[in-house]
């Protein structure tokens, strides 16, 4: 009889301490369930802040894109070793255009890297100009006299936006040379601005 209560004192404490370490599982559960609910509830929050940082972050690197200009068609080398000398000293001469001041630039280089199986593909020239004045009067100029003839070739002038500005305006995303794409040729004499 004594070994029988023994037993199932001893259960009984075996059982309690089970019981007690259930509670404390279930109540660290509940803590980190509360804790995700309120992170849940947050979310939307975040999400629409992500939203506004994502809008501003765009709108400031169209900013920073505004003052560049998009050169298609230019031949290869012809620019030599110094790309805004180049610019300089043609860009007048094909538009036609008197400056009040000398065009100077932040930088100018060629986009992208020769392909092997496009040894013919022209890459295209980004400029960034350091006076903001410059860069409507180029892209005026280039809608209103269409393609420039440089080095035996057509060439064309486009103001450069980001990639989701030209997708939201429906401009094409043009990665070929400009003898095959027509189309967005066509979108610059009609004063859209396009570029990669």
């Amino acid at each position: 009889m004594d070994s029988t209560i023994s037993t199932l004192v001893a259960e009984n404490k075996s059982i309690c301490l089970d019981i007690a370490d259930f509670q404390s599982r279930v109540s660290d559960l509940e803590q980190r369930v509360i804790a995700l609910e309120d992170h849940l509830h947050t979310m939307p929050e975040q999400g629409q802040e992500l939203l506004f940082l994502r809008s501003k972050l765009i709108d400031l690197e169209n900013r920073s894109c505004r003052d560049n200009v998009c050169f298609f068609g230019f031949p290869e080398h012809i620019e030599g070793t110094d790309i805004q000398a180049f610019l300089k000293t043609t860009l007048p001469t094909l538009t036609g255009l008197s400056f009040d001041s000398p065009l100077e630039f932040q930088r100018a280089h060629r986009l992208g890297l020769k392909q092997a199986e496009e040894p013919h593909r022209l890459l295209p020239i980004i400029a960034c100009l350091l006076r903001h004045a410059q860069a409507p009067q180029l892209l005026t100029a280039a809608r209103s006299q269409g393609p420039f003839q440089a080095g035996g070739y057509e060439s064309h002038c486009c103001g450069f936006l980001h990639r989701e500005k030209r997708t939201s305006q429906g401009i094409p995303i043009p990665m070929s040379s400009p003898t095959s794409i027509g189309g967005e040729i066509q979108t610059l004499r009609a004063g859209t601005h396009v570029g990669y």
